[in-house]
Order: C-alpha cells, then sequence, then structure tokens
C-alpha cells in the first residue's frame, strides 16, 4: 500500500454487538466492512504494536474511524447516519499493515508475543 495502515481493517465482534444491543438492531458482524472480525482482544492497544493473526504478522497503525458510508448503511428513519458514526467513533477496529504474509481462517488466533 502507498500509505501506511491501508493493508488490512480489523474490528471487535463485541462492539457491532453493542450497537446491535443498544439500538435494538441485529446486523450481521459483517456489517462495517472490515476485512476481520476479532473477539477477545482489544484493538486499540495493538496501534503502534506487531502481532499475528493466524500466520499472518501485521502492525497496527492507527484506528480505523468509522465513515459516512456506514452511517448511511446502519441508518434508519430513528437513526441518521451522524448518529451511527457517533456511536462507532473510537469504537470501528483498527487499520493495519501486513508485514508477513500467511492464512487468516474462521477461528485463527491473535498472538501479541506478550
Amino acid at each position: 500500500a502507498d500509505e501506511p495502515g491501508q493493508n488490512i481493517t480489523l474490528v471487535e465482534a463485541e462492539e457491532i454487538e453493542r450497537f446491535n444491543h443498544d439500538h435494538g438492531t441485529a446486523f450481521d458482524l459483517g456489517c462495517t466492512r472490515r476485512n476481520v472480525v476479532t473477539r477477545g482482544v482489544r484493538l486499540a492497544a495493538l496501534v503502534g504494536r506487531e502481532f499475528t493473526v493466524g500466520s499472518v504478522r501485521l502492525r497496527g497503525v492507527e484506528l480505523c474511524e468509522p465513515c459516512l458510508g456506514l452511517g448511511h448503511a446502519l441508518a434508519s428513519p430513528e437513526r441518521p447516519p451522524s448518529s451511527v458514526v457517533r456511536a462507532f467513533a473510537h469504537r470501528a477496529g483498527i487499520r493495519a499493515d501486513v508485514l508477513a504474509s500467511g492464512t487468516i481462517a474462521v477461528g485463527a488466533t491473535i498472538g501479541t508475543g506478550t
């Protein structure tokens, strides 16, 4: 990628589930259009660090803040796009660079080397 953090995006399943709970919705875990949905790890803590997902080595670059496209995708008459963006602010995952290729499969573990 030409700019850091453009290789892969990750989001926490727990944040999508929180949104669904708070708003009485039932969006699936793919609704944010991030490349990888994780469970059981705080992604913000991986910004600036190397980690693995399956056998792929990554470096967290920055938070992946929600865009208006996500806002429109999850909006409703009672929940305007700007409300969706606010609900996911600082919770929409991270951007990462791929440092070494490998395989990511459903159920892959995340390693932080700590």
